[in-house]
This record gives C-alpha cells, sequence and structure tokens, in this order.
C-alpha cells in the first residue's frame, strides 16, 4: 500500500472501520488526486459476520452506482480495493465539505431555501440509485457530506457509508432491521421485518423526511423517549402528530412544506411517495413554493451514529 498511497491524517472512526485521508503516489511526475481511504482490518472480518456484511453491501452498491451516469458526484465513488496482509482498503473519492450532522449542530437549522436544494439533491441520487435496485437504508445527516452552503446556487451534496445498502432484493421485499433508529422507517424498524414481513425503498424516503423536518426546525418530528427501542420508536411513529408546534412552521408560505413532510412521513408505505415522486411534491416541483428560489440542479441535534466516510 506505502507504494501507491501516502497516509494522511485520520478523517472518521465507525464500528469496524477507520477512514484516512491519502494522495495516490506520482507517477512520472502527474499530479494526483487526494482520496479517502477505508481501512477494515482482515480480524474484524473473520470474526464478525456483520462487519463482512456491511463490507459486502458497500462494495457492491457502490459498484452498481458508478454505472450510472446521472448520479454524477451525487454519490461517493469506489475506485478499487487493496488487500494487504492486516487489511482490506477501499479507496474512495475524497469528498468535499464536511458532515451536515455537523452543520446542523453547529448552527442549530439552516435556511430554507437551502434545505430545499439539499432535499432535491438526495431525492434525486436516491431515485436514480433506487432505479438500479439500490436502497441505502441510513439515510441521515451524518451520511450527507456538503459544501457550498452559503449560497443555495452552491449547495453540492454526497451521499457516503453504504455499509447497511441492499442490492440483491432490487429495492423490494427487504427484510433486515438496518439503519438508525431516530431515521429508520417504521416498517424498518419494526421486528417483523425478522419475520419476513418485507419493504421496500420507500424507507429513504421516510429518513429523507425526518431529515428535512430536523434542518428546518432542529428537532426530531416526534418526541422520542431516550431509553425508547426500536419497537417503541416504530408505534411513536405510526402514531404520533408531527411536531410542528414551533414559531418558524408558522412563517409565511411554510404549509407547502408542511405538507411535504406529511407526504413523506406517512406511516403507511403504500401511500407514501416513491424518491421520484417526493421530487414533484409541491414543494419541490412548484416554480413558487417557497425556497425554490436559487435551486441547484442535480450533482453530475439528532443522535449521531457515526463519523463521515465510515461504517
Amino acid at each position: 500500500l506505502a507504494d501507491r498511497y501516502r497516509l494522511g491524517k485520520l478523517l472518521g472512526e465507525g464500528r469496524f472501520s477507520r477512514v484516512y485521508a491519502a494522495t495516490p503516489v506520482e507517477a512520472d511526475g502527474v499530479p494526483t488526486t487526494p482520496v479517502a481511504l477505508k481501512e477494515i482490518g482482515l480480524d474484524v472480518l473473520n470474526d464478525d459476520e456483520e462487519a463482512l456484511e456491511m463490507l459486502e453491501a458497500e462494495v457492491e452498491a457502490l459498484q452498481h452506482a458508478s454505472s450510472h451516469a446521472e448520479l454524477g458526484d451525487a454519490v461517493v465513488k469506489l475506485h478499487e480495493i487493496v488487500r494487504t496482509e492486516e487489511f482490506v482498503f477501499l479507496v474512495l473519492d475524497r469528498v468535499p465539505g464536511e458532515e451536515l450532522f455537523n452543520v446542523i449542530d453547529a448552527s442549530g437549522v439552516l435556511p430554507l431555501p437551502t434545505v430545499h436544494v439539499l432535499m432535491q439533491q438526495v431525492l434525486q441520487a436516491l431515485a436514480a440509485l433506487h432505479e438500479l435496485g439500490v436502497v441505502h437504508r441510513d439515510v441521515k445527516p451524518e451520511n450527507l457530506m456538503v459544501s457550498g452552503l452559503e449560497d443555495p446556487s452552491t449547495v453540492r451534496l454526497t451521499l457516503i457509508d453504504f455499509g447497511y445498502a441492499d442490492v440483491k432484493c432490487g429495492g423490494t421485499d427487504l427484510t433486515r432491521l438496518a439503519g438508525s433508529p431516530e431515521y429508520a422507517a417504521p416498517e424498518v424498524l419494526s421486528w417483523l421485518a425478522e419475520q419476513g414481513d418485507p419493504y421496500d425503498a420507500r424507507c429513504d424516503v421516510w429518513s429523507v423526511g425526518i431529515t428535512a423536518h430536523v434542518l428546518i426546525s432542529g428537532e426530531l418530528p416526534f418526541e422520542v423517549p431516550e431509553d425508547a427501542d426500536e419497537d417503541a420508536i416504530a408505534d411513536i411513529a405510526r402514531s404520533a402528530t408531527l411536531n410542528f408546534e414551533q414559531s418558524i412552521w408558522e412563517s409565511e408560505g411554510m404549509e407547502v412544506a408542511k405538507s411535504f413532510l406529511r407526504a413523506l412521513l406517512q406511516p403507511d408505505p403504500s401511500l407514501r411517495p416513491s424518491a421520484r415522486e417526493a421530487l414533484q411534491l409541491p414543494w419541490l416541483a412548484g416554480s413558487g413554493a417557497i425556497g425554490a428560489e436559487g435551486s441547484a440542479p442535480a450533482q453530475s441535534a439528532p443522535a449521531q451514529s457515526a463519523p463521515a466516510q465510515s461504517a
């Protein structure tokens, strides 16, 4: 590995991996582009079945994504896999910007025009992934890298961390409990999933709805006790009324944004829009929708569970 990449600082650390900044070794004086090296120990992969499943899922999902030109920079790219005696390294894009979680942790909320563009871009990325049969299953601010937030016209978003992704089911008949409970759809959280009751790609749309609510208000749309388990959170999500009590939700033109959230956070997945359908909802599709000004085209304090670009 040392003959090919110069290892830099640690960028992030997750349950099973570490991510380092790296620079490919120059060949014949040709400048190289910085990358990120995701390091997973072979001992971990040999001893922990979940770690191996997550690595296989991430590789398969990113290989599928690389075949779709529409995704552009909206999904982190996998360039190669390097294996040494002790580790497996995924060579990934060095994504510019910072985790969306860190942004809202520092600022509390984002301006509505910025949220509008971010939701447009993440749903465009997910729509393309779903059409490839790839379901991310862990959409949340920690897994969204963002840059250019100073102006809606320069906002860029990249979806990272595909450790919980699914490709084999083609976006339907999914049955594994996956993702972060606060952002996971009720059908994913339900223990019925382990008994074979399937769900589909619309679980990602629910997670986008949770993320949008957090970005606008700084709060989750449901009050979730700290000691609540997955079953309890699923019950709350199915039965609770969305929290629109803050004064920000009374701002002029906010009704169209609330309607958008009600559609994405529909507890019954059969009534929830797909990612492609969500892009046609009035808040994103309507030229007069609040937040539409400055929209950028698609790219060619919640609980934190994992650092940027980590598994």
